[in-house]
């Protein structure tokens, strides 16, 4: 039998037979493709979470006071040593009581200062009596002196022309020596009794312009300069350059000593603190370079060296897991990374 000659199809009939056979599954491999790329660039969950590392730092007083103004605002940024307020540390009448308080201390001690002063006085002028009647005992021990010695004289001739015994002779020359021994003891003790008076004059002032009194004052004077510098309003700067983040007082507030005023927050980091899931499949190590990609659409990929490994598990922050996690909390192991 002749064979007949094939019937042409339309060209509808083609493209008909294209969309209902091959169509589907060029698409399902195409949908595929593109789910698995999808998922591996930004849906998957990697097994290493982490977040930028925080920089923050508190302004503090170290003295209880009350907030005299600032001049920063909440987001504000501000740079290293720049002025953000002051604190008044203390009210006026604590320091005009705390002034008063030390000026009362220093007259007490005045006071006392006066009266050892008359103590020293009276033990002054009995001294100085004392040393009168040393003088007095000695210029008539040396008359006496005088006496014996030509006493002992004349009992010294007539002992040599054998007129006394020698006897006489001995209590004569006895009575020398002791007295003569009394006037150079007495000489010693109106000298020493002198020197001492002199020390003693010298600690003697009837007026205000003694040196103990000059040293009250002045101590009186630096105490309320003090005071007073104490009660000028402490400055508030900012300990490094960032951005106010928080403030927690306002002006007019009193605050106690430590309390936080303001957080300022680092501008950037440079640094990722990290943790490994479990299960932990993977191991890191100092030095080993890893892909860190951010949570953007675009999932911007950046290469990162890990600078410290954590010795234990941690509580991984809610802020770093997966959006839609049933867990409550997890635990990982924390890694640094720069």
């Amino acid at each position: 039998m002749k064979k007949l000659p094939r019937i042409p199809s339309p060209a509808s009939h083609y493209v008909d037979e294209f969309r209902h056979v091959l169509m589907p599954f060029v698409v399902f491999l195409s949908v595929l493709a593109l789910t698995v790329h999808m998922w591996n660039k930004y849906v998957a969950p990697s097994n290493i979470i982490g977040e930028v590392e925080m920089v923050r730092a508190g302004v503090s007083v170290i003295e209880p006071g009350k907030i005299v103004n600032l001049n920063v605002d909440i987001f504000q940024r501000v740079t290293n040593g720049q002025v953000l307020g002051s604190v008044q540390i203390a009210d006026e009448d604590t320091i005009k009581a705390q002034i008063a308080a030390a000026a009362a201390d220093m007259e007490t001690l005045r006071s006392r200062l006066q009266q050892d002063q008359e103590q020293t006085r009276m033990d002054y002028e009995s001294l100085h009596l004392n040393w009168l009647q040393r003088k007095v005992d000695l210029a008539s021990e040396r008359v006496n002196l005088q006496y014996k010695v030509s006493e002992f004289e004349r009992v010294s001739k007539l002992y040599q022309e054998k007129a006394v015994s020698e006897s006489a002779y001995d209590l004569a020359r006895n009575e020398k020596e002791v007295v003569q021994s009394k006037v150079t003891e007495l000489g010693r003790l109106v000298e020493d009794t002198e020197q001492n008076l002199d020390r003693v004059k010298s600690l003697v002032s009837t007026n205000d312009d003694s040196p103990s009194s000059r040293a009250i004052n002045a101590a009186i004077a630096a105490k309320q300069v003090e005071l007073e510098t104490i009660s000028a309003p402490s400055v508030l700067r900012a300990p490094m350059t960032g951005t106010i983040s928080a403030i927690n007082r306002r002006t007019g507030e009193k605050v106690n000593r430590g309390e936080t005023i303001l957080v300022i927050s680092a501008n950037q980091s440079s640094r990722i603190v990290a943790y490994v899931r479990q299960p932990l499949n993977y191991r890191p190590k100092p030095g080993e370079e890893l892909a860190v990609r951010a949570r953007t659409f675009d999932r911007a990929m950046a290469r990162a060296k890990i600078l410290q490994v954590g010795s234990q598990l941690e509580l991984v922050s809610t802020n770093m897991l997966p959006p839609g996690s049933v867990k409550a909390f997890e635990y990982g192991l924390p890694i640094l990374v720069d």
